[in-house]
């Protein structure tokens, strides 16, 4: 496995952290997930199956931070990681005194990592908030989807808890690199809101490069979006380049479009009331199946919209391996979706219960039976 022998110390929750050291663990690091005494991570309770999901191969333990001797366990497991992985509202670690500083003391080569949705800094660090909210601050709310469409259809996936996770997995790698090309570990803090903005520096250029143009401009696309079939399907279109244009208005039978107006992507931008309403129209007189089979056969960007229920029976899907089945037969995404010449090919394990290894670990930490008896009277573990 490519990170085997990294190990890491996860006290984050719900989402965006648990992605972040599921990915990890998906590629060989050792995840001790640090769960509150009791019910442990809320997402357990929350959403079905999203627990199991976000936490396989992973260690659990629960710990009190806020006793004394529950932060006794912590730093000791912190001097046997490479990484510490936190998600709270900033300022909660080094109430608790588990912070990188706390740390750094007892092991100083640890790579510390705080995912939060606005950083460490800056007026909005303490606020509270979710996903929407960080993407409203980076401006991808204003430009997200078709402005008719309906309410069901805008709300998307978390995309700014995932694209934090993201950065929040890069820059670990990175730190972890450098650990060990210099042997020297450092603070990380990951912003998902600074993630979004850099997600959307493309469409920042190109909002700079138009001057600032209104919203209908900048929002339509001529040929290039999501189209109704016949048979009352989804297809998405993305003719971008002119040889896709030209391929595109030979196979419906409209060479006439072929003219300078509407053959450069500004041009059917800019004419887009009256490239799409064609494209829909001829769009609208095959069913899905058909144009897919024509879009291959021609050379155009087309392409499926599934529904959630079609993606396990996706043809690319399947062919690169992206489901299995967990124990109870449901289906999950394969976590890292990359392929590795070199990666070992192996399955995650399930997700633990609450606290499942709290005796294996302490007892690798050196705590006896009756000591560890005494924690759980205490809820300390």
């Amino acid at each position: 496995m490519l990170l085997k022998g990294m190990k890491v110390l996860d006290l984050s929750l719900l989402l965006p952290g648990p992605f972040c050291s599921l990915m990890l663990a998906s590629l060989g690091a050792e995840v001790i997930k640090v769960e509150p005494v009791g019910e442990g991570d809320p997402i357990r309770y929350m959403i079905s199956g999203l627990f199991s999901f976000l936490n396989r191969s992973k260690k659990s333990i629960t710990l009190n931070l806020k006793n004394e001797k529950g932060k006794e366990i912590f730093f000791r497991l912190a001097k046997r990681c490479n990484v510490v992985l936190e998600g709270f509202r900033p300022g909660v670690v080094k109430r608790l005194g588990i912070d990188y500083e706390s740390v750094k003391k007892v092991n100083p080569e640890i790579i510390y990592c705080s995912l939060s949705g606005y950083g460490q800094s800056g007026p909005y660090a303490n606020l509270p908030g979710h996903d929407l909210n960080y993407q409203g601050v980076a401006g991808l709310l204003s430009i997200s989807g078709n402005p008719s469409s309906p309410p069901e259809a805008a709300s998307g996936i978390q995309a700014a808890d995932i694209c934090g996770t993201m950065f929040a997995l890069s820059a670990i790698l990175a730190a972890y690199a450098y650990y060990m090309k210099e042997g020297r570990g450092q603070y990380i803090d990951v912003s998902m809101t600074d993630g979004i903005l850099a997600w959307m520096g493309p469409r920042l250029c190109e909002w700079v490069a138009h001057r600032k143009p209104d919203k209908k401009r900048f929002m339509t696309r001529g040929s290039y979006g999501v189209f109704r079939t016949r048979d009352g399907k989804y297809i998405s279109l993305g003719v971008i380049e002119r040889h896709f244009w030209e391929n595109f208005c030979r196979l419906i039978g409209r060479t006439d479009l072929l003219v300078d107006k509407y053959c450069t992507w500004e041009g059917r931008n800019k004419y887009s009331d009256e490239i799409n309403p064609i494209i829909e129209k001829a769009i609208g007189e095959k069913d899905r199946d058909e144009w897919l089979k024509l879009f291959f056969e021609n050379n155009i960007p087309g392409a499926p919209v599934n529904s959630l229920s079609e993606l396990d029976s996706d043809p690319q899907l399947i062919a690169r391996g992206l489901f299995e089945k967990d124990q109870a037969g449901g289906y999950f995404v394969q976590p890292f979706p990359a392929k590795f010449s070199e990666k070992e090919d192996s399955r995650l394990s399930p997700p633990p219960d609450v606290g499942e290894h709290n005796e294996i670990l302490l007892k690798e930490l050196g705590y006896s039976d009756d000591e560890i008896d005494y924690l759980k009277e205490e809820k300390v573990i």
